[in-house]
């Protein structure tokens, strides 16, 4: 079952998914999700290796997750409840921290360990979505762009 679940996921274009998802969005969207889709298209014209989302409730990340990107996507939570509702969402991969608070010692930290994990190497860009009042849910309002470099 494993080997036809990796053979579909390599035969899907993305980025042809992408497109059809986004023309078929109608009416006004939330900022949240301007900035996931605006993520994942970023992660598409820059063959991005991770996206990394940094996020109380899990919502921005199944936004992210939504849009099918190619890339790996980290998701930074300090909620046991949404890193595991983050485990449902194709393409989630949840990180628990102990604390939201320091959005750039998070990124980093979550570099780290995405690195470890072979979800990006040394000069891999890096898409990063974040609010920024740290610690509150629903003000994802960030996107960033790095690159890997220690």
């Amino acid at each position: 079952m494993a080997d036809i679940c990796r053979e579909a996921e390599s035969a899907t274009n993305y980025r042809l998914t992408f497109q059809a998802l986004k023309e078929n969005v109608s009416g006004k969207i939330s900022v949240s999700e301007a900035i996931a889709s605006s993520a994942v298209k970023a992660s598409f014209d820059l063959q991005a290796a991770l996206v990394i989302v940094l996020t109380e409730s899990g919502f921005t990340a199944r936004l992210v997750s939504k849009y099918r990107p190619n890339a790996h996507i980290l998701t930074i939570t300090s909620s046991e409840q949404s890193a595991r509702q983050c485990l449902v969402s194709r393409g989630l991969f949840p990180l628990l921290v102990s604390s939201m608070s320091g959005t750039a010692s998070l990124i980093r930290r979550a570099i780290v360990a995405a690195e470890k994990l072979r979800m990006c190497k040394m000069g891999d860009l890096v898409i990063i979505t974040s609010g920024q009042k740290e610690g509150v849910s629903g003000n994802t309002n960030d996107l960033k762009i790095v690159q890997v470099q220690f």
